[in-house]
């Protein structure tokens, strides 16, 4: 696309030290470490012409508000890009209002345009648990199917 140009991909240690600095979250540092590693096996699997494990890079971060979801979505997508499981590595931060249109046929496009946007990227979904909490004329449910159809499309 025609989005504005990255800075040069931050070296991993630097991600991981930033990462190492929020205080607690010791199973989410945990985590990352893991999902790191697992990337960079399959990277050198891979230079090998070793066999390598079909996954996705799809995640679901739970929390109550303040514990620090969105800075370790940040700082992953930017861990993403260095490693370059995805290649621009922005965050696209949206909620139940960017995603969801209030008449018939208006919210699967919706959801697309900003999938679209956190192509190259990672797609935050605040308070995703709001998506269907709605009514049943709500089109909560609707961008709910259309997410889990894109995330499935393109893994």
């Amino acid at each position: 696309g025609s989005a504005e140009p990255l800075p040069p991909p931050r070296p991993l240690e630097e991600l991981m030290a930033e990462l190492d600095s929020l205080i607690g979250l010791a199973e989410v540092k945990a985590e990352v470490r893991r999902l790191t590693d697992l990337i960079r096996v399959g990277q050198l699997r891979a230079e090998h012409d070793l066999p390598v494990a079909d996954r996705s890079n799809h995640l679901v971060f739970t929390g109550n508000p303040g514990t620090g979801k969105t800075t370790v979505a940040r700082l992953l997508a930017e861990i993403y890009r260095t490693l370059g499981v995805v290649e621009r590595g922005h965050l696209v931060e949206v909620d139940r209002s960017a995603l969801v249109a209030g008449f018939v046929g208006q919210t699967a496009p919706l959801v697309t345009k900003r999938f679209d946007e956190a192509d190259e990227g990672m797609l935050f979904i605040d308070e995703a648990y709001s998506l269907v909490r709605g009514s049943e004329s709500d089109f909560g449910r609707e961008a709910v199917d259309t997410l889990v159809k894109l995330v499935e499309d393109r893994r």
